[in-house]
């Protein structure tokens, strides 16, 4: 295309007639390997290019990794959620949001057993344990006996519980708004895309190595698969 082509197609400058080529190069190579020529597939393969470029990170400390930082924020964000958790509990029965996970899967999923609820939301079992038994003591979930096994129970949620989550769910929505702060909807989707990758590939590793050390897990999870 040339320059004034690419005027007429609304480009102006310079510029703009460089970023239509460097686009059209993009667009070669990509079907080059084989890329489909369809909009989105286009979009993603773009981005993942540019994602692996070297990148400017102005807020790391000196010495700080990319894998310490991003394991800080993480934990801040855990943080900054439990707070914006206590403002939305206030005034009822419960006390932590961690409670809110086992209601909401007795809810919307049906009775279960204490250890699914508690292998579901990826806590040790004495915690797991504290957490229904406080829900039982407060009436907001109800035991059954389990019809598949004699030797276990059931729980499900029961009315009063089914009554404080219509109360807390308008509460939630405004939660989980705010804990995606200020990022734009196409950042919120990459960001979910990122944090489902990590929950696949932390669920395998709580479920199968309960018992190795760190070094044992890094060398098998991650050295053994090329990361270093």
């Amino acid at each position: 295309m040339s320059l004034n082509a690419a005027r007429e197609k609304g480009f102006e400058s310079e510029d703009d007639y460089l970023f239509i080529q460097s686009l059209l190069e993009k667009a070669r190579e990509f079907r080059k390997s084989g890329g489909s020529p369809i909009m989105s597939e286009f979009s993603a393969w773009l981005s993942e290019e540019y994602t692996h470029q070297e990148v400017s990170l102005p807020f790391l400390f000196p010495g700080e990794s990319v894998e310490s930082a991003a394991s800080k924020y993480i934990i801040y964000l855990y943080r900054y959620a439990k707070g914006y958790g206590k403002k939305l509990l206030k005034d009822t029965p419960l006390s932590s949001i961690d409670d809110v996970p086992y209601l909401l899967m007795l809810l919307f999923s049906g009775p279960s057993t204490k250890m699914e609820l508690i292998q579901a939301n990826v806590h040790e079992k004495t915690t797991g344990m504290e957490i229904l038994n406080r829900l039982l003591r407060l009436g907001l979930v109800e035991q059954h006996f389990n019809l598949d096994d004699k030797r276990s129970r059931k729980l499900s949620i029961s009315p009063e519980g089914q009554k404080l989550m219509q109360h807390l769910m308008k509460g939630m929505d405004s939660l989980s708004a705010i804990v995606s702060g200020n990022l734009a909807s196409n950042e919120r989707t990459s960001f979910l895309k990122i944090l489902h990758k990590l929950n696949d590939f932390h669920h395998h590793v709580h479920q199968d190595a309960r018992e190795k050390s760190l070094s044992e897990i890094e060398k098998e999870y991650l050295l053994s698969n090329g990361k270093s």
